[in-house]
């Protein structure tokens, strides 16, 4: 495993692990949770606020460490469906997303480019 600042990188998967007891746990959940890292990391599902990613982090970590250490089965943490895990996981966070600071963006530079067209000669 090489290093990343704080963070391990698993070269095989590309996916940076977050410091916690869970990277210890057996391997369906070492690799669930990375899937679910993975997907948290390259969705809009991030939650953007330090505070809040804070949280979600530190119980994630303790969702996987209690699930290995009771032997819960993958299936009963995420369901049936794990991409509404992930995304209902995500918003119990409060705080902003990356996806608001992208909608303002997107609003914003769609707006400035309204007025500058207001300026044009009409044809």
């Amino acid at each position: 495993m090489g290093r990343e600042g704080d963070r391990t990188t698993r070269p095989e998967e590309g996916v940076p692990e977050l410091p916690g007891a869970h990277q210890s746990a057996p391997e369906p959940y070492r690799q669930t949770a990375a899937a679910l890292r993975r997907y948290f990391n390259h969705t809009a599902a991030t939650v953007l606020d330090v505070e809040g990613s804070m949280r979600m982090w530190s119980d994630f970590a303790d969702l996987w460490e209690e699930a290995a250490a009771d032997g819960t089965a993958i299936g009963d943490i995420v369901g049936q469906d794990p991409v509404e895990f992930a995304e209902t996981f995500a918003q119990a966070y409060t705080g902003k997303r990356w996806v608001d600071r992208e909608r303002r963006l997107l609003n914003e530079a769609v707006d400035r480019a309204k007025r500058e067209q207001r300026r044009w000669p009409r044809r």
